[in-house]
């Protein structure tokens, strides 16, 4: 008999005995999806098991699974669905539910999951069953997964899309990611980012187990405790998510504690997929007018400047550091272009991808965002990563906390009051060496630019800059920065910097492009 009938029975033959419903939680049993033995739990506990699990090393916790479940397509995995009546706080008629994704396919990691009761401050683990799930159209037969599977990750609906639409998920690694009101998912964050780019030497840090705190019905407001598990560190993560209907917020709590020194540690990570853009229109060989998730890096220095970086695919792994000796205010990966007629997308609607801001908490101290494109031949593979890294050294017994908040959004919740880049764009000039680019500026200029004239201050890091040009754009308030670079006997990339200036004030965010040449 499987523990949960076994539950259902008991509570069957206390009713029958005439026992109050009182007598089956003094007997510590409890009906419901989380069906393990109470255990206190809270963040600091947490905090001491990631910190004791880090004076040991690493080891995964991943179960034979059935060739049914490894051999599974992304079809017939998509087709598993988990069981709506037997979603975590169904049945409250409350804002948020619940529910677990089934291990299978490339998720292997076995993945605990718990509810957390705030008012005992006990948590309760749920197990997988097969009966939690519907396997309708997977080809599987459920009654050969008898195994402790646990889960591959978790899921967050808010009402009115409880039937068919998460609103936050987590599953892979410590990879999770959110929606705004377009209902569209589109870039990922990541729990850590560890040597990012580095082939077999990059480490993806799992999320291994998870607590959910039962939030009250009325309440769009989530707290999620999380353990995060590599070889070269252990994480106490505190989730607070607040599913807003224009976007989700979410203030995160890491607590690290390094098994070993490690190279780029990378925090507050985001990925993305850039494949063709305005500034490379024919990097991929595909009908699509764009294609991204992202199509810049935005960032907000400690000094208030404000950096436009557009993404590109390059033709190698390419790396750009923005160095900052105190905290940044804020960086993130921006869908700026939310027009359909520049996507001409009907099925997949990138236009309608949100937007990811991270908002530093706290003092995290001198560092530098990096900024890492890989090559990509199309859609299906993310090739863009953002993150912070420290310029301390990160070395094996160091504890780290570094806090910050995250916002899934259109576009992001701050933004410069001087002129911002609209688009810009590339390509050849018609003489051999020569590249031409056009950068669009619009907003704020026609108050910025009385009584002074606005000119564009250029920069490159070698090479030669030619035929500069500030033309009047016939919007609004909106001008057009056009110039060539010419190649010089340098091989190497070379990046790009222009700002608008009006006087000897600042009056826009300052543009800045890596590219090579070949």
């Amino acid at each position: 008999m499987q523990r949960r009938d076994f539950i259902r029975t008991a509570a069957s033959m206390f009713a029958a005995c005439g026992l109050p419903s009182g007598a089956l939680l003094a007997a510590n049993v409890k009906v419901g999806p989380a069906d393990g033995e109470a255990q206190p739990f809270d963040f600091d506990r947490l905090k001491a098991l990631a910190a004791k699990l880090a004076e040991s090393p690493y080891r995964p916790d991943e179960p034979p699974l059935p060739n049914a479940l490894t051999h599974l397509t992304p079809q017939r995995y998509q087709r598993i669905k988990y069981r709506r009546d037997q979603a975590l706080w169904h049945g409250r008629d409350g804002e948020l539910e619940a529910q677990f994704f089934h291990v299978g396919m490339g998720f292997k990691q076995r993945v605990r999951v718990h509810e957390l009761d705030p008012a005992s401050g006990l948590a309760r683990e749920i197990h997988f069953h097969p009966w939690l799930f519907d396997y309708a159209g997977a080809d599987l037969d459920p009654t050969t997964l008898t195994g402790d599977y646990g889960f591959a990750g978790v899921r967050i609906r808010r009402r009115p899309h409880l039937d068919y639409q998460d609103q936050v998920s987590f599953l892979g690694a410590s990879y999770f990611r959110a929606i705004d009101d377009s209902l569209q998912f589109g870039l990922s964050a990541r729990g850590l980012a560890i040597d990012a780019g580095d082939g077999y030497g990059e480490e993806f840090p799992n999320f291994t187990r998870f607590w959910l705190e039962t939030p009250p019905p009325d309440s769009t407001r989530l707290t999620l405790y999380a353990l995060l598990e590599s070889p070269s560190l252990t994480g106490a993560y505190r989730f607070v998510i607040d599913c807003q209907v224009e976007g989700v917020k979410m203030d995160i709590t890491p607590e690290l504690y390094l098994r070993h020194d490690i190279d780029r540690l990378g925090v507050a990570p985001m990925t993305s997929m850039f494949a063709v853009g305005k500034t490379q229109p024919m990097a991929v060989d595909t009908f699509h007018a764009q294609l991204h998730d992202s199509d810049r890096l935005s960032i907000q220095r400690s000094d208030g400047e404000w950096i436009c970086r557009p993404l590109r695919n390059p033709r190698r792994l390419a790396r750009q550091r923005f160095e900052d000796d105190e905290t940044p205010r804020g960086f993130g990966l921006i869908q700026a272009d939310h027009d359909f007629a520049n996507y001409q997308d009907t099925e997949d609607r990138y236009d309608l991808r949100p937007s990811l801001w991270v908002e530093p908490l706290g003092d995290w101290g001198k560092g530098a965002i990096e900024l890492l494109e890989l090559p990509t031949r199309g859609e299906t593979s993310d090739n863009i990563g953002a993150y912070w890294i420290p310029a301390a050294p990160t070395r094996a017994g160091d504890r780290l906390r570094l806090p910050y908040r995250l916002h899934w959004s259109a576009l992001p919740p701050v933004t410069t009051e001087l002129a911002r880049v609209h688009a810009s764009f590339a390509g050849a000039a018609q003489a051999p060496g020569v590249r031409r680019f056009a950068v669009d500026f619009s907003g704020a200029l026609d108050e910025l630019g009385q009584g002074e004239r606005i000119t564009p201050r250029l920069e490159a890091s070698h090479g030669h800059l030619e035929d500069i040009r500030l033309i009047e754009s016939p919007a609004r308030d909106a001008c057009r920065v056009q110039f060539d670079w010419r190649a010089d006997d340098d091989p190497g990339p070379v990046t790009l910097w222009l700002s608008l200036r009006a006087g000897d004030r600042a009056a826009s965010e300052t543009w800045c492009y890596r590219f090579e040449m070949a």
